[in-house]
């Protein structure tokens, strides 16, 4: 199985998006307000690495900590994801702020499902992990696509 931990803020969206006032409108229990957020162009972009690897989400982002699993899968569906979301990983709130995604990650991998590939697409480094590092000022981009094909793809010899 290959997953994709996915982090949302500064993936799915850039930071022009994150600091417009014109959601203030907008309710915060509504699916239009979380949608606000999410930017169709980079779900697309996820949408292609998963079609072209058949990689599974697991949410890692914050937002698992205050929306369901469920909610989270209707907002991305409302921009045009097509893919699936298995999961979101565990907070662990013993631990420190240092490393804590990671610790998050390998949890998930070991209590939850077994992943012969994984790699995150964050815009935060991940000590010891196979990632696609994002800018968080732009969220997603072309060029993050075939690196993140690149690493979700086992290449025989």
């Amino acid at each position: 199985m290959k997953i994709i931990f996915l982090d949302i803020d500064g993936v799915l969206n850039g930071f022009e998006t994150l600091n417009d006032p014109t959601t203030t409108d907008l309710k915060p229990d509504s699916l239009e307000f979380w949608a606000y957020y999410i930017d169709k162009d980079k779900v697309e972009r996820l949408n292609q690495i998963i079609d072209e690897t058949g990689a599974s989400v697991v949410i890692s982002s914050t937002w698992r900590l205050i929306l369901t699993q469920e909610f989270i899968t209707k907002v991305l569906e409302s921009k045009g994801f097509v893919g699936s979301i298995i999961g979101v990983t565990p907070e662990l709130p013993e631990h420190t702020e240092k490393y804590r995604r990671l610790r998050e990650i390998n949890t998930f991998c070991k209590n939850e499902i077994h992943a012969d590939i994984r790699i995150a697409i964050d815009d935060d480094f991940l000590h010891n992990m196979k990632m696609v590092r994002t800018d968080g000022r732009y969220g997603l981009q072309d060029k993050h696509i075939k690196e993140a094909c690149d690493l979700l793809t086992v290449k025989l010899i």
